[in-house]
């Protein structure tokens, strides 16, 4: 074919056509452009890679308190602070600590956990911080174990939602 007649072909007449009509919509322009673009920037704001937060513990005042304290904050996976139980119960209801521990005195050291068992987040604070307690106090796992920390490219939930919502975006704007 000649240029010429490249321009006068009905596909491609039919396809300027199409583009110029789409490209006098803004709205269409928006919808299917520049709003997955948004919901790209938005989507990797919320979904962005954080380390995970310190169990926040309060420890009960007592003869042992201090030192349990102490012990806990020596780990990075602890931020533990010794104050009252009035404190301490105000700070569970309220959400600025995810659980209480109080040393019992005795002839071997007991522990007591004021926790909320609704709160999935407590129930585990609850039982890292007594995994930890007993380590502390001597105690031996029958079997050891290892943690492999999965950190593979493609994982993560964003990871193909992104190109999925831009392959949409591409396919509704080639319709």
């Amino acid at each position: 074919m000649t240029r010429r007649g490249l321009r006068d072909h009905p596909l491609v007449n039919l396809t300027l056509a199409r583009m110029r009509e789409f490209l006098r919509e803004p709205e269409a322009v928006f919808w299917v452009y520049v709003f997955p673009l948004i919901l790209v920037v938005a989507l990797g704001v919320a979904f962005r890679n954080r380390p995970v937060e310190a169990v926040r513990v309060v420890v009960r005042e007592g003869a042992a308190a201090e030192s349990v304290a102490a012990a806990l904050n020596r780990s990075p996976r602890f931020q533990a602070a010794v104050c009252d139980e009035s404190e301490g119960r105000r700070r569970l209801r309220a959400g600025r600590a995810d659980v209480m521990v109080a040393a019992l005195s005795g002839a071997t050291p007991r522990y007591e956990y004021a926790f909320d068992p609704t709160r999935a987040e407590s129930v585990l604070a609850r039982n890292a911080v007594d995994d930890f307690l007993q380590r502390e106090a001597g105690r031996r796992d029958a079997v050891e174990a290892a943690d492999l920390p999965l950190d593979e490219p493609g994982a993560r939930y964003i990871d193909f939602l992104v190109p999925g919502l831009l392959g949409m975006g591409l396919m509704g704007g080639g319709l």
